[in-house]
């Protein structure tokens, strides 16, 4: 048999047994597929969401092949049933141990598979990359969860036949984090796909907004069970903080820096530490310090709150140095380097702000000469 022909076979018993009712699942038939015929089975029923199929499949093929996780990659399923909000879909396999992040397995009973395991996983990364969640750019099989099915998506027979809705699948995904579905894995996985996507989406000439509301929405839920939950590692873990750092590049998206400088502005500070593009970048760091609520700076250190006193002040912008030298970090030595970098820059109306400011804080530390001369 040709090569062609047994795709054609294999097209057929899928196509049949995927319209038959789902307690109704020949095993004979089903022994006729490949392992990969098997997984693109089960893709489809979780693309419909279709439970009764998904749990049928399972305890169809677990018969025959005698393994609890009958098929060699699953993780794609689950993609497919959060990316179309099929809750239940994905309640049940979840409740199986999908881990959207998994390789593909090659038990015995598969023999000798004719893909590798980047078709399996459409040629993204799973955590066994070795740049996994080191660069938030780079693809993983969460970052499909957002986006809505392409050309060739799927192992076997015709494409997906369903509608993606942005919002629903951010509802999706936020309702099974809610009730701590994910390991710290893949909640962190899925913040940052979300956040890339959001990115992405504004990134471009022809933006779009709704799905970057969506997105940075989703987002900002999944921080707050961060809060809520700190040492449950069902909700993330202190990569969160890191994969926001790493989202301060050039020409990058001035919203979804926003966004983070008005959720966690340490990340802000740490990447205006380390990032020397950042510090020159002077009306960039001027918009992101506008964003930032004070109140909610009040754990970033000396040196961090210098920088930015430091860029603000070559700006001579002086409503901003006024309000950021308000914080109880900044002292003498952060109102000095602030003033040479004024200095250097021109501005002299700030440089009489910051000298009269100085003075005042010095003979607020001085001790009166009557009350030194009483100690004397």
């Amino acid at each position: 048999m040709s090569n062609t022909q047994f795709q054609q076979n294999q097209q057929s018993v899928i196509k049949k047994l995927a319209i038959e009712e789902a307690s109704d699942i020949d095993l004979e038939e089903l022994r006729k597929l490949s392992p990969i015929a098997c997984v693109d089975l089960l893709e489809r029923a979780a693309a419909a969401g279709d439970v009764a199929r998904i749990s049928s499949l399972y305890s169809a093929l677990g018969t025959i092949t005698a393994d609890a996780h009958p098929f060699i990659y699953e993780s794609w399923a689950l993609v497919l049933a959060l990316r179309y909000a099929h809750v239940e879909a994905a309640r049940e396999l979840l409740t199986r141990e999908v881990d959207l992040l998994a390789s593909p397995r090659h038990p015995h009973w598969a023999g000798v598979l004719l893909h590798s395991d980047e078709v399996l996983t459409r040629f993204a990364l799973t955590r066994r990359s070795v740049t996994f969640l080191l660069n938030p750019m780079d693809p993983t099989v969460a970052t499909e969860v957002f986006r809505p099915s392409h050309d060739h998506e799927q192992l076997c027979g015709a494409p997906y036949e369903t509608n993606f809705d942005i919002a629903r699948c951010c509802a999706t995904v936020l309702t099974l984090a809610r009730e701590a579905r994910f390991s710290a894995t893949v909640f962190c996985d899925l913040f940052r796909a979300s956040l890339v996507r959001a990115w992405h989406a504004l990134r471009h000439d022809k933006q779009d907004q709704e799905i970057a509301q969506e997105c940075l929405t989703l987002c900002h839920h999944l921080l707050e069970l961060h809060r809520l939950h700190p040492y449950d590692p069902h909700f993330g873990d202190e990569r969160l903080l890191e994969l926001m750092r790493k989202m301060f590049v050039p020409r990058g998206s001035i919203r979804v820096m926003k966004f983070i400088c008005v959720e966690e502005p340490s990340a802000f500070f740490a990447a205006l530490e380390e990032l020397s593009w950042l510090r020159k970048d002077v009306e960039l760091v001027q918009q992101l310090a506008r964003a930032i609520n004070l109140s909610a700076a009040k754990d970033a250190r000396e040196n961090q709150i210098a920088y930015l006193l430091e860029v603000l002040a070559s700006a001579g912008d002086l409503d901003q140095v006024k309000r950021w030298s308000s914080l109880a970090q900044v002292g003498i030595k952060e109102l000095r380097r602030a003033l040479d970098a004024a200095s250097q820059a021109g501005k002299t109306e700030l440089v009489a702000w910051l000298l009269g400011t100085i003075a005042a804080a010095d003979t607020a530390a001085t001790p009166s000469s009557s009350l030194a001369d009483l100690l004397l």
